[in-house]
C-alpha cells in the first residue's frame, strides 16, 4: 500500500514538474526563512547582552515613573539634585550623578535642525562614559571651567547632522546663542548619540534652563554589593526623602540585569512575531 502511495505521488512529480519544483522551492524559502530570523533574534540577543557586559552590571538606574517629561515641564515629575544626594549616602552606593538633557535649535551656517543637548557632571564624567562608551576622538572633553563651549557627537564631524562639517573652533548657534566646538567624539553606532551635543552642568542648565532638576540618575554599586539589595535601599531612602509611602513611588530604581530582563522579553515577543509572519 505504501509502495502504491510512493509510485503515485513520483509519478505525479514526474508529470508535474513545474509545479512540483515551485512547490519545493516554496518549503525551501519558508524553511530558510524561519532559519534566517531565528538566528537574528538569537544574535540581536547576544549582541545586547554584550553590550551589558561591557556596561557592567554593578549599575543602577533612577528615573521619574512614567519617563523622562520634557524639561522644565509643571506636570511631569522630577528628580533633583537633594536625590543624587540620597542615592549618594544609601549604603552600598559607590558613586552617583545626575545627567540632564533637551532638545535644542542648533545652527550652523545657515542651516538649522533641532537634536538633544546632554549635561555632562565632571565629577561624573567617568561614569557617564563608561555607561554610553564616550570618548572624544579629536579635541577634548568640556570641562567645569569651560564657558560657552561644547563637544559634539561624531556626527557633526562627519558631516551627517549638517550639510557641512563641524571642525574644531568652529562656532555654532545653540537656541540663538554662540558656542565654541572644543571637542568631537568617537563614533558611537547609535544615529541619536552620534548627533548630541555634550557640554557642562551648569552651562546645560542655562540653555535649557533648568534650576536644580535631573533627568535620570546614575549609580555604581560598591565593590561586592549585591545590585539587586542596593535597589531596594535606594528605594526605601528616596520613599523617605520624597515623602512617600511603599507602592505609591513617583519614580523607579532599575539594576542593569533588570534592564536586561526587560529588553530580553521585548526581544522574544519580536522573534514570535516575526517566525509567526515567516510561517504564513
Amino acid at each position: 500500500m505504501i509502495g502504491e502511495y510512493l509510485k503515485i505521488a513520483w509519478d505525479n512529480i514526474k508529470h508535474r514538474k513545474l509545479r512540483s519544483w515551485l512547490t519545493m522551492i516554496g518549503i525551501f524559502i519558508g524553511i530558510a526563512a524561519v532559519v534566517a530570523l531565528i538566528a537574528v533574534g538569537q544574535g540581536l540577543e547576544k549582541s545586547i547582552e554584550e553590550q551589558f557586559q561591557m556596561l557592567g552590571t554593578d549599575k543602577i538606574f533612577v528615573q521619574p515613573k512614567g519617563g523622562f517629561g520634557a524639561p522644565g515641564s509643571s506636570t511631569s515629575v522630577k528628580l533633583t539634585e537633594d536625590d543624587i544626594g540620597t542615592v549618594r549616602k544609601t549604603k552600598g552606593i559607590d558613586e552617583a550623578t545626575g545627567m540632564i538633557f533637551g532638545s535644542v535649535k542648533l545652527e550652523f551656517k545657515d542651516e538649522i535642525v533641532y537634536q538633544y543637548l546632554m549635561g555632562i557632571d565632571e565629577e561624573g564624567e567617568e561614569l557617564y562614559e563608561e555607561y554610553a562608551g564616550w570618548e572624544i576622538e579629536t579635541g577634548k572633553n568640556v570641562d567645569e571651567n569651560d564657558k560657552s563651549k561644547v563637544s559634539l557627537g561624531w556626527g557633526y564631524g562627519a558631516g551627517k547632522v549638517f550639510s557641512k562639517e563641524v571642525e574644531l573652533r568652529d562656532k555654532l548657534l545653540i537656541n540663538d546663542k554662540e558656542y565654541k566646538v572644543v571637542g568631537i567624539y568617537q563614533r558611537i553606532g547609535s544615529a541619536q548619540d552620534d548627533a548630541q551635543v555634550y557640554t557642562n552642568d551648569d552651562t546645560a542648565r542655562e540653555i535649557l534652563g533648568l534650576d536644580d532638576e535631573v533627568q535620570f540618575i546614575l549609580a555604581r554599586t560598591s565593590s561586592g554589593a549585591e545590585p539587586g539589595d542596593v535597589a531596594e535601599a535606594v528605594k526605601k531612602s528616596l520613599r523617605k526623602a520624597r515623602d512617600l509611602e511603599k507602592g505609591k513611588e513617583d519614580f523607579t530604581v532599575q539594576t542593569f540585569e533588570q534592564l536586561l530582563e526587560s529588553f530580553k522579553t521585548i526581544i522574544s515577543i519580536v522573534q514570535v512575531i516575526l517566525i509567526g509572519i515567516a510561517a504564513i
